[in-house]
């Protein structure tokens, strides 16, 4: 999986997974040997989340832990995370947020 985003927001799925199951313990006040099955399996699924960023998280480049994903861009090596093919008339990627006619016709407009 190429997609930083996505990897941070599974390892974030599954973080949310364990705190589910450690409040469903509260379900189970009663029956003191369900509601430790849950605070256990709660508190490994959690931790599991945790170890799984710090081992899925990284930068393709450089392998260091990105941490928070912010932009596309490594913070420790600066190489782009997905290296897409650049457009030769526009200088962007497909990833842009500007649509690439509206390059090509401030460009064109400058040009003559």
């Amino acid at each position: 999986m190429k997609n930083m985003y996505a990897k941070a927001w599974i390892c974030v799925g599954v973080m949310m997974l364990g705190i589910v199951i450690l409040m469903s313990s509260l379900a189970f006040l009663g029956n003191k040997v369900m509601m430790n099955i849950c605070l256990v399996l709660g508190a490994i699924a959690f931790l599991a989340g945790i170890i799984l960023n710090f081992v899925i998280v990284r930068c393709p480049h450089c392998g260091s832990h990105i941490g928070r994903v912010y932009g596309s861009r490594c913070p420790h090596c600066g190489e782009e995370y997905s290296r897409k093919k650049r457009d030769k008339t526009t200088g962007t990627t497909s990833r842009s947020f500007v649509p690439v006619y509206l390059i090509r016709f401030f460009k064109m407009r400058a040009q003559g």
